[in-house]
């Protein structure tokens, strides 16, 4: 027997017409003094292929997201909550008014988050804007995605505007497109979270440390609990809002104690080094507005394990998707400039990084003032810009006293750390 409501449906939405029960589902899922208006001006833009495949309601929600793109928000993302093709999967659309995706970029980024992607369904709109010009060209992209054997979709409904938002960063070039975001989807971890454990996996990685990426996330994600608690910790010695000595403390017992439940011996050791690197972190400006440009940690040297020899004093390891850097500090007093390294490409940086101060500290060699940056830019006047701005951010941010003009020592503001008395003073050279 057919279904009668569905095809009563058909046939009312037929008999009143496409606009009308779009303006309809808008009145319903928003202000319905607006409906009209967002109905007259995007409806007509649908072609007769899309809505043949989608119904109203579903042009609605597209719609919504339509609207809100601009020059400051280009692409947008919208994860389904319900799927059309089988209960492993779910459907990705991506908006985008910055032309069409290409799909080289798209599969890539998403399968690095655990999707497979099975199908992709494209639909050009000429949306005209608020003046008098010509349509813009806008696309949909709906992707019909296959989850991981192991990730339950009904326990990953409440996180889908996170994993939303990473997705949305990935594409807009904000965040990295790596094996990190997997975290999102298979361990819900906080995008945030995942930044700084990618930084301090690049940190390791500079430091000698044989691991790859792939066995690194592996690591990570086989081990929710104790990712989980890490992060924590970090939260508890950092962050201004959530800092709490005791809870730092009972966290970083139950990490050792969960170390025990690690069958594998090279999980053990990546998870062991994470919590010494997390524990050597003497300041960070993580929870400050300066790690929108870059990320910095203060490192206690002979706090982690494994660094070659000689080790430094004290190690500041800037970290950003644009630029990767270290700072070897030889005593507790610092003074001079910024120095740089250009590379063609990060995939060369990342293989030079490690070479370069092993040798540097095997020869006894630990430079006190001088930054190592590495960036994948293919200007140098783009190098030489950004050193700049970082030399002009580590004076109030990364290093951690300034001289002013009356000689006094300043700690700077909005950097939080279990760092003692400092003794460290900056100069512009």
């Amino acid at each position: 027997m057919p279904d009668t409501d569905a095809l009563n449906a058909q046939l009312e939405q037929m008999v009143r017409g496409w606009q009308p029960e779009v303006e309809g589902a808008l009145a319903r899922r928003g202000d319905p003094g607006r409906a009209a208006a967002l109905a007259a001006r995007f409806a007509p833009l649908f072609p007769a292929n899309y809505r043949n495949l989608y119904n109203p309601e579903e042009a609605a929600r597209d719609i919504l997201r339509l609207r809100d793109l601009d020059a400051d928000r280009p692409r947008n993302v919208r994860l389904a909550k319900k799927s059309l093709d089988g209960d492993d999967r779910l459907r990705l659309k991506v908006y985008s008014a910055a032309g069409p995706l290409a799909l080289s970029d798209v599969v890539p980024a998403l399968e690095h988050f655990g999707f497979e992607v099975l199908e992709e369904i494209p639909t050009e709109l000429h949306v005209h804007g608020g003046g008098e010009g010509d349509a813009e060209a806008t696309f949909i992209h709906d992707f019909s995605l296959r989850l991981p054997a192991n990730v339950d979709e009904t326990a990953l409904m409440p996180h889908v505007e996170t994993i939303e938002g990473a997705i949305a960063a990935v594409l807009d070039g904000k965040a990295e497109n790596d094996a990190f975001n997997q975290l999102v989807l298979v361990t819900q971890t906080d995008p945030q979270a995942i930044v700084w454990l990618r930084a301090w996996f690049r940190y390791m990685r500079q430091g000698g440390s044989s691991y790859g990426m792939d066995t690194v996330v592996a690591a990570l994600r086989g081990a929710p609990a104790l990712t989980a608690a890490l992060v924590d910790r970090f939260r508890a010695l950092h962050d201004p809002k959530a800092k709490d000595a005791a809870r730092a403390e009972a966290l970083a017992a139950e990490i050792q104690t969960g170390f025990a439940a690690i069958q594998s011996i090279d999980d053990d050791r990546i998870l062991r080094l994470f919590h010494a690197v997390i524990g050597a972190t003497l300041r960070t400006n993580a929870f400050a507005p300066a790690a929108a440009e870059a990320l910095a940690f203060k490192i206690d040297s002979s706090l982690v394990p494994g660094l070659p020899k000689p080790l430094p004093w004290r190690e500041v390891w800037v970290y950003s998707p644009r630029v990767e850097g270290i700072h070897l500090r030889a005593g507790p007093v610092a003074r001079g400039g910024v120095g740089q390294a250009e590379r063609a490409s990060q995939r060369v940086a990342d293989q030079r990084i490690p070479h370069r101060h092993q040798d540097q500290r095997q020869r006894g060699f630990v430079e006190p003032h001088q930054p190592r940056l590495i960036g994948a830019f293919p200007r140098r006047d783009l190098v030489d810009q950004f050193v700049d701005r970082l030399h002009d951010r580590s004076q109030r941010v990364l290093v951690p006293g300034q001289d002013h003009p009356a000689g006094e020592l300043a700690r700077p503001l909005l950097v939080e750390g279990v760092e003692g008395e400092i003794h460290d003073l900056a100069r512009r050279s």
